[in-house]
């Protein structure tokens, strides 16, 4: 299968002019990078923010008092949001974007197209469309 695969893929010469959403990378093969730009943190940022939720019901059943529990929901939350902000500015989205625009001329049609993080259109985020 690795070998299978390794032959698929591009010559490198062309493969570091390629962007995500255009031939050879078409929405055929690729359908989730024509919906967001970076799949793999939304998919990392899900799976953590998940974890972070099924904790809410032992938040909730410790029987400590409202201050506490109050806490410790506000922590989940925040576990949440420093990992969305972790993946889209720190470490993930934010710096491959810029490399990969310094790189690869068509990625900033990409990006005027395609949403940074979220896979689905929410009115009251910014998608990173530039």
């Amino acid at each position: 299968l690795r070998f299978v695969s390794d032959c698929r893929r591009l010559p490198p010469a062309e493969a570091a002019r390629a962007v995500l959403g255009y031939p050879p990378h078409d929405g055929v093969r690729y359908t989730l990078w024509t919906r967001c730009r970076h799949p793999n943190y939304f998919g990392e940022f899900m799976a953590w923010s998940g974890l972070a939720i099924a904790g809410v019901p032992s938040a909730l059943r410790r029987g400590e008092s409202h201050l506490v529990t109050a806490g410790l929901l506000t922590m989940l939350w925040m576990v949440s949001r420093f990992l969305y902000d972790c993946l889209n500015y720190w470490t993930g989205a934010e710096p491959a974007e810029h490399f990969s625009a310094k790189k690869r001329p068509a990625y900033a049609d990409y990006q005027r197209h395609v949403r940074v993080f979220w896979p689905l259109e929410l009115p009251w985020v910014e998608h990173g469309r530039r």
